[in-house]
């Protein structure tokens, strides 16, 4: 008998523009979904359910304790962070929170925003590299 070493579940958290852009969001769990031996749990806010709270303060603790619970995070490497200051703050929180950031850039995309560079702990193109990546840091 063959013994199958478990598959650790891993928790991640997308951070993506909301309103404009939700095929980033889509992308990047369409890759997650197509990894083979890899499970995950998304702990990311998703297009089709808003987080509800009535101050800007309220939903920055909202996103905090979600980001507290995640073993990193994925950002797109688009320069959509520039027209997002929630993403922003993701992004400057997780650091804060000693969350690894792997930033995910198209294929051909030459440029990376500043910002992307600053906080990413790893940039990867490809899905096979994203895996090991995420392995690799939690």
């Amino acid at each position: 008998m063959c013994d199958i070493p478990k598959i650790k579940t891993r928790r991640v958290f997308i951070s993506h523009r909301w309103n404009r852009l939700k095929e980033e969001y889509y992308s990047i769990r369409e890759k997650l979904n197509s990894l083979k031996y890899f499970k995950y749990r998304d702990y990311s806010v998703p297009p089709n359910k808003r987080l509800e709270a009535n101050t800007e303060l309220g939903l920055k603790r909202k996103l905090t304790r979600k980001l507290k619970q995640v073993s990193s995070v994925i950002v797109p490497a688009s320069f959509s962070i520039y027209h997002s200051e929630w993403k922003k703050y993701e992004l400057e929180r997780a650091k804060k929170l000693g969350k690894p950031i792997i930033a995910l850039k198209r294929k051909g995309q030459k440029r990376i925003p500043r910002i992307i560079k600053k906080y990413a702990d790893a940039i990867v193109t490809r899905k096979d590299k994203l895996k090991k990546v995420i392995r690799r840091l939690y």
